[in-house]
């Protein structure tokens, strides 16, 4: 499966997250010397239940079971691939980020973190 090449990073002067693909970063990139981005984040390739992209920084949301309580997880990158801490391994990201939803991430919603049961 191809893989679209994409990122985004925190503007720090608009506290919001901006996104571009590889073709921005090659041949357009912004003549905008006020900001730099912080953090680059990469596009993982699956998209959630929903079909929104997953990007590293996104917290999920496991709701499959609310009986044992609502859990946020992050994803990250592993020794060699993509995680989402602390569910799943880099063997089972591709799997299983499609069967659950981005709620946040942690610049906009890092009190999802701290909510987790």
């Amino acid at each position: 499966m191809k893989r679209e090449i994409k990122f985004r990073a925190w503007n720090p002067i608009e506290s919001k997250l901006e996104y571009w693909t590889l073709n921005d970063l090659c041949y357009h990139q912004p003549n905008r010397p006020d900001i730099c981005l912080q953090n680059w984040q990469q596009f993982t390739g699956p998209k959630d239940k929903n079909g929104k992209e997953i990007y590293e920084g996104d917290i999920l949301i496991d709701d499959e079971y609310p009986e044992e309580g609502i859990s946020f997880g992050k994803v990250e990158w592993g020794n060699s691939g993509w995680v989402v801490d602390p569910w799943f391994t880099v063997d089972e990201f591709d799997e299983y980020a499609t069967t659950h939803e981005v709620v946040g991430n942690i610049y906009e919603n890092p009190e999802l973190l701290s909510e987790s049961n």
